[in-house]
């Protein structure tokens, strides 16, 4: 069953990115994030994958946020890709974009690529979602950077926050339970199961001084861990 998955998900995915590839061409105004909408819930109905949703009510969709979510497994980008309202774009590691065909579709898209191994490049990654949040989009970051921590909340990279801090955006908890047991991490399966996505309140960044962003971090950690446990 696992396999049959994998490939209905090869298959979709693919058709996907020739789709988005060519409706970019030929039409004006982001098209991808709809289409990333979209491919999103079309993988998570073949997986067998029951989505549910709290804290919507703490979003404007009008405004831009960083979301600073969990990470687990892959299957987080596709449900907070399908789950996050509005315009929202991912700050990915660049080596994604070494896959075949999808790899191409990500470098023509508004989502942002991180060089890790760079930090020059990874600083350029950061001002380009600068760039992004001023013209209304919101940015989702995983700020452990590596799914090494399994279901446990690892420790948080500074970069995202960074972001936050320069754009004065508000940053919004993700907490994502459920990921980790249907494609577990360096495992060749896919299980169908229930996946919970929790918004929490937005912490407004705008007003807070040097020492607070410097324990900002911890802060959105520590409501994650909460959240989880």
């Amino acid at each position: 069953m696992s396999i049959i998955k994998i490939i209905l998900i090869i298959i979709i995915t693919l058709v996907d990115t020739f789709r988005v590839l060519i409706m970019m061409m030929i039409k004006d105004g982001d098209v991808f994030s709809s289409y990333s909408k979209k491919w999103s819930r079309k993988l998570l109905r073949v997986m067998g994958v029951r989505l549910g949703v709290a804290g919507l009510e703490n979003i404007d969709s009008s405004k831009s946020y960083i979301y600073a979510a969990n990470h687990s497994s892959l299957l987080d980008i596709p449900v907070l890709l399908a789950t996050l309202p509005g315009d929202a774009r991912i700050i990915y590691k660049r080596e994604l974009e070494k896959i075949p065909i999808f790899g191409y579709g990500l470098r023509k898209s508004p989502f942002i690529g991180i060089d890790r191994t760079d930090p020059r490049k990874a600083m350029q990654s950061i001002m380009d979602a600068l760039e992004m949040t001023k013209n209304g989009a919101s940015i989702i970051i995983f700020p452990e950077g590596t799914r090494d921590a399994g279901r446990e909340v690892g420790p948080f990279k500074r970069g995202g926050f960074l972001l936050a801090e320069k754009a004065m955006r508000p940053i919004v908890p993700v907490a994502v339970t459920g990921t980790y047991d249907i494609i577990p991490p360096g495992k060749f399966s896919i299980k169908s199961g229930e996946v919970n996505v929790t918004i929490l309140p937005p912490i407004v960044t705008a007003d807070l001084d040097k020492e607070e962003m410097r324990t900002l971090k911890e802060q959105v950690r520590e409501k994650l861990i909460e959240e989880l446990s």
